[in-house]
């Protein structure tokens, strides 16, 4: 059989090395950056068919209880991985039901919201401006709420306010000589008996404003 390496995926097939991001750690960054930025209250959207195995939420969630500021259950949110209809109804739903508890007890404010993945963070930026149009106290991004996507995709730069997300570098695991992959499919030539294992790459925390202690106009 050929050499197979997996990127961003666990194909959860015995015969196949995996180079993942360490997502764990990834939650880590994000909490403590949210904290540094002066958090009070957090939240966590996630995908229905992910939840389980998340661990960017279970990395999110350690570094908070580690520092005694729990995350309630009220505060995850779990939508629809296939059903886009489905899941804008479910995020404008939680987030409103969010904002709501949030301004009523001010002291949860500003609230950090971490979003699974960058279109996610999109749509809660798009919501969370919207909310504050129709309501007498005006939410600002990143003042009153922070966002934090995930993947970097090049929309998280061009928002009307940039976001930060988490990135990595899976080109690197693939390009050099002695990468990653390089190195998981020829020792996979050379060794019959190759077990595959699962290789980790770092993430990088991209700081942009939805995050940034600055108050925006308007």
């Amino acid at each position: 059989p050929l050499p197979i390496v997996t990127l961003a995926e666990d194909s959860g097939i015995s015969s196949i090395d995996a180079i993942l991001v360490d997502n764990h750690a990834a939650g880590v960054q994000v909490a403590k950056h949210m904290l540094e930025c002066g958090s009070k209250s957090h939240a966590y959207i996630t995908l229905d068919d992910y939840v389980e195995s998340d661990l960017r939420l279970q990395g999110f969630r350690s570094y908070l209880e580690r520092k005694q500021l729990p995350l309630p259950e009220e505060n995850i949110g779990i939508v629809s991985a296939t059903d886009e209809a489905v899941r804008a109804r479910q995020v404008k739903q939680f987030i409103h039901n969010l904002l709501d508890q949030a301004c009523e007890a001010s002291e949860q404010l500003p609230i950090g919201i971490f979003c699974v993945h960058d279109l996610l963070a999109a749509d809660v930026m798009r919501i969370v401006k919207h909310y504050s149009s129709k309501r007498k106290r005006k939410l600002l991004i990143p003042a009153d709420v922070m966002i934090v996507g995930f993947d970097d995709l090049p929309i998280s730069s061009q928002l009307s306010i940039p976001m930060t997300t988490i990135s990595y570098q899976y080109s690197a695991s693939m390009q050099k000589p002695d990468s990653i992959a390089m190195n998981g499919s020829t020792y996979f030539l050379q060794n019959p008996g190759h077990i595959p294992g699962r290789y980790e790459v770092q993430s990088l925390l991209v700081i942009r404003e939805s995050t940034r202690k600055r108050n925006y106009p308007g």
